[in-house]
């Protein structure tokens, strides 16, 4: 038995706000992703399969909705109302991403829901939550980002900022909205009792940003926008090196947390002959960001880069894997930047049996997808099936579960609400 097979989900979330679900249906929830009878606006979002436009080949659509089943039904339609009532009638949780008080509007809001199923979890994620003066305004993607405070720290500080193209923003709400309704399920088990969970966008974002808040408080001082460098005030560290076959990420730091990793570093050096006299006899321990604040700023940016210089010439000499490995040995600081091939290879990743197969019937093919997020020896996540086609387990859900019969069934659908 998976983690959350004893519970149902109805989802109503659109983009990428779908990961909330996505992450409750991999941990075994019953997941009822309703969308319009002509089809979720989701589907439309690119990449497709084979670069063919296609709500049914939306490759986006598929990543974010793996693992659920898939009905239609219009809200917007008193009979497809009521049939939702029905549904939320018999479900634990309900999420979704309407702007505030549109489903209360329609008579299928959290009050009246409430009413006819008092341990009811209702998760409503937005961009700028349920209440407060921005609660009603409309967002991309690229406006949570940056009402989130991300936006300012990325890119290069003489030009304007940059976003990362993925819509991160609405992924990461998507998380914290699966977090929370679990927090609440957790609630309504022990007592029985439902509750809104409220999710904002930019609230999420701006946990992205936990490097930055204690800045001011500890030193006073801010992160600034530094592109491949990371620095704040005066002093800043270049993070970014090319390598042979790309780049690799390091934290160049000392002091408690990194003096260990330098001199790692620096013996690797020594090794290929590079290293000055300076850098094997330097202090590391001595080598935090508030002892080279401490030598004003043209004393700090000279140590830093002289490290920098030398470190640019190592990691020139090798490729992406050939400075993990060494770094993981030796237990240095350092990260590859992998783009999405890389990741498909990656190691680790293949030993754990991350990347999963999936079948596609209606594609006559399977497609190569993340597996689970978490390892459970004892309840094992797997991906079940594929993302629903449009309408795909109506009769599933309305007729065998539901009990309408197939008059009402034909009816329903002539009359537009499902």
């Amino acid at each position: 038995m998976l983690p959350l097979e004893r519970f149902r989900i109805l989802d109503l979330t659109e983009g990428g706000y779908n990961l909330g679900a996505k992450v409750l249906a991999d941990l075994g929830a019953d997941v009822i992703r309703i969308e319009p009878p002509s089809g979720s606006p989701t589907r439309l979002n690119p990449p497709f399969y084979h670069d063919e436009p296609d709500p049914e080949k939306s490759l986006f659509w598929f990543a974010f909705n793996i693992n659920k089943r898939g009905i239609t039904l219009n809200l917007e339609n008193a009979d497809g109302r009521e049939l939702f009532r029905r549904l939320a009638g018999k479900a634990h949780v309900v999420m979704e991403s309407f702007a505030p008080g549109h489903l209360e509007g329609l008579g299928v809001g959290y009050p009246q829901l409430s009413q006819l199923n008092p341990g009811l979890v209702f998760t409503s994620v937005t961009p700028f939550g349920q209440t407060g003066p921005f609660s009603q305004f409309k967002a991309t993607d690229i406006v949570s980002w940056a009402q989130g405070g991300m936006l300012y720290l990325s890119g290069d500080k003489d030009r304007p900022p940059v976003r990362i193209s993925f819509p991160v923003s609405e992924a990461v709400a998507g998380a914290q909205a699966a977090a929370g309704t679990m927090h609440a399920l957790w609630h309504t088990v022990n007592t029985g009792e439902g509750q809104q969970v409220d999710v904002s966008a930019q609230e999420a974002v701006l946990w992205l940003s936990i490097l930055e808040p204690p800045y001011p408080i500890l030193s006073g001082y801010h992160l600034r926008r530094e592109g491949i460098h990371r620095g704040f005030e005066f002093v800043n560290w270049r993070q970014l090196y090319p390598c042979k076959d790309g780049h690799v990420s390091i934290y160049l730091i000392g002091g408690p947390g990194g003096a260990f990793s330098m001199r790692a570093l620096v013996k690797w050096m020594d090794e290929e002959g590079i290293a000055t006299q300076e850098l094997k006899e330097k202090k590391w321990e001595e080598w935090s960001p508030g002892d080279l604040f401490r030598l004003g700023e043209a004393k700090a940016l000279e140590e830093i880069r002289k490290v920098e210089e030398v470190t640019e010439k190592l990691f020139a000499r090798f490729t992406k894997e050939e400075i993990f490995a060494r770094a993981v040995r030796e237990r240095i600081l350092v990260a590859p930047c992998y783009d999405a091939a890389d990741l498909a290879g990656e190691v680790q990743l293949q030993a754990r049996d991350f990347w999963q197969e999936v079948e596609h019937p209606e594609l006559g093919g399977k497609i190569l997808y993340p597996g689970a997020l978490v390892k459970l020896s004892g309840t094992p996540i797997v991906l079940r099936h594929r993302a629903p086609l449009i309408g795909e387990h109506n009769q599933e859900v309305y007729c065998n579960e539901l009990g309408l019969s197939a008059q009402e069934y034909a009816y329903l659908r002539s009359m537009g609400a499902i």
